[in-house]
């Protein structure tokens, strides 16, 4: 018997695929009964939203376009899992890309600005949205 510990909603960035994926799945396998999973790319997050219902068809899922590069979006795609789930009770903020494989003196200062706002400011963002949520709710009542 798998022991369910999880209790409350998640909200799971980069969830289509990799890690994000497998942090969703093992959520679900552990007792979050409501998963928002967030991604750029909404084609292999629906497959993604299909197959984590297919496996735990308890478990709601809302898959929300997530764009890590954009700002306003980070805190849309937070807003979205709270008012679906009406709170969020767990979140692994997991966005990031490779910087570019050049030597830096060719880099351009765009693309080391865009590194830094999906693999720094978004995350920031999001958790900064993630905990002004957390801090005004209840705690979760477990089962």
């Amino acid at each position: 018997m798998i022991t369910k510990f999880l209790h409350g909603p998640s909200f799971i960035s980069g969830a289509a695929r990799g890690i994000g994926k497998a942090t969703a799945f093992a959520f679900a396998k552990y007792g979050s009964p409501n998963i928002a999973i967030a991604d750029v790319d909404m084609v292999l997050l629906k497959q993604t939203a299909q197959e984590l219902k297919a496996a735990y068809p308890n478990v709601e899922v809302l898959p929300i376009e997530y764009d890590a590069a954009n700002a306003d979006s980070t805190v849309k795609a937070v807003e979205a899992a709270s008012s679906q789930f009406g709170r969020i009770d767990h979140a692994v903020n997991n966005v990031g890309i490779p910087g570019p494989l050049a030597p830096s003196t060719s880099v351009s200062t765009n693309d080391f600005k865009n590194l830094l706002d999906i693999n720094l400011t978004s995350m920031w963002i999001a958790q900064r949205e993630q905990i002004r949520i957390m801090l005004n709710q209840e705690p979760v009542q477990q089962e």
